[in-house]
């Protein structure tokens, strides 16, 4: 009864639901469902005879009418009772036709505390409604996603810059395309889709959902998805001023050194030993750099994540003389950190050995830093060293996060033993 096609539209709808699925090791219930009910509505299509193949287009518009349509499609293939029917008795059709039993199991009811055919469940487990009542939606938001790839559209997940309105300027992450429907041609809109739902985060007002047209939106640059990518880990990246920012960055990288390597921290019985005068030096340092590399602007320290960080350690290793002539003139305003580093302009370099350690000390963490970063596969010590590859701060996300996060339960334990 027309199931020819069944085997092409299997494989064809096995690569459609895999497009907006996540990766996993054995499949759900609603994955094997979305996967039937796009295989049912591309065999049924394709016995129509009106395309071959089946443009995904038409495959959305004839999804996007819900469950019954659906059911109708299917009559072609069933015949018009069972495309209506639930709970079909295995024994009255022929089970060996594969595409018969797809549907014998995609109109049975089910369970409310399962089993469901030995399979997890994620998606309303506790619905007994059969599959092609709860999982048409799906199968069309999978279809959508097929569309949006197969147009060169942005798909769910990319990050893009909105380029006028009230968000310009700002990252938002695709959710979903919109379309705009052709009845006449039971289709979608030729070309990439007409708009998009992203999702802002809003510092004020939490996560925000707005429609797009496709023209107020561009890729995102690697440096807007860096940004993006160290705010939804809760990375601090706007600050009063650029000599906060490093401020703030220094102090995190050298959580993390105390962290990985706290023998080279306990050097006398002060319980913050060296961390402080360590971090006004690294903090300088970033902050040379920042300026030489022109990442000082915007003022609110933004791009700071960007600065590289092999230079900030060949600066700490170039000598007391040199770091001092790099502080150039600090900011004039009042911080523990900007003493030290006052005192140590001051000192003009007369320093002793003390003062040598906390230095090298203070490279040891850039280039710790730099090492460990995230890399292209085949980098050399020497591929760092001479600049070739230039490790940034935002490459060490990950770890930095997770530092903070350590810092984080370390105090609260410290705080509780008070």
């Amino acid at each position: 009864m027309g199931w020819e096609r069944w085997g092409e539209a299997c494989a064809r709808a096995e690569d459609i639901a895999a497009v907006d699925r996540l990766p996993t090791t054995e499949p759900a219930w609603e994955d094997v469902g979305v996967q039937r009910l796009v295989a049912i509505a591309l065999t049924a299509l394709g016995t129509q005879g009106e395309q071959d193949p089946v443009d995904t287009g038409h495959l959305v518009w004839h999804l996007n009418r819900g469950a019954g349509h659906l059911r109708q499609l299917a009559a072609g293939l069933v015949g018009q009772d069972l495309a209506v029917a639930r709970d079909i008795d295995p024994a009255s059709v022929d089970m060996t036709t594969e595409g018969m039993a797809a549907w014998v199991w995609l109109t049975r009811t089910w369970p409310e505390d399962g089993p469901w055919d030995g399979m997890p469940r994620g998606l309303a487990p506790g619905l007994p409604d059969p599959a092609v009542e709860v999982l048409t939606p799906h199968a069309t938001h999978a279809a959508l996603a097929a569309l949006t790839r197969e147009r060169g559209g942005y798909e769910r997940g990319t990050l893009v810059t909105a380029t006028d309105g009230r968000y310009e300027g700002q990252v938002a992450t695709v959710m979903s395309s919109t379309w705009a429907l052709d009845a006449e041609r039971q289709t979608l809109n030729d070309g990439p889709p007409t708009g998009y739902e992203v999702l802002f985060r809003d510092p004020d007002a939490g996560h925000q959902r707005e429609m797009l047209r496709t023209e107020q939106l561009r890729p995102a640059t690697p440096d807007e998805q860096a940004l993006e990518r160290a705010q939804s880990m809760g990375i601090q990246t706007h600050f009063a001023t650029v000599w906060e920012a490093c401020e703030r960055w220094a102090i995190t990288l050298v959580w993390w050194h105390q962290q990985q390597k706290p023998e080279r921290w306990l050097v006398d019985t002060d319980p913050h030993g060296r961390g402080p005068v360590a971090t006004s030096l690294l903090a300088a340092a970033l902050h040379a750099v920042v300026r030489a590399r022109r990442l000082d602007q915007p003022t609110d320290g933004s791009r700071v994540h960007l600065t590289p960080l092999a230079p900030v350690a060949t600066l700490l290793d170039s000598g007391w003389s040199t770091v001092v002539e790099a502080l150039g003139q600090l900011p004039e305003t009042a911080s523990p950190t900007l003493e030290m580093l006052r005192a140590i302009q001051r000192a003009d370099g007369a320093v002793g050995d003390e003062h040598a350690a906390v230095l090298d000390l203070s490279y040891d963490v850039a280039w710790a830093h730099a090492r460990s970063a995230t890399v292209p596969s085949g980098t050399s010590v020497s591929d760092l060293a001479t600049g070739l590859v230039e490790p940034r701060l935002v490459d060490r996300l990950d770890a930095l996060a997770a530092a903070a996060q350590r810092q984080h339960e370390m105090d609260l334990d410290r705080s509780e033993d008070l």
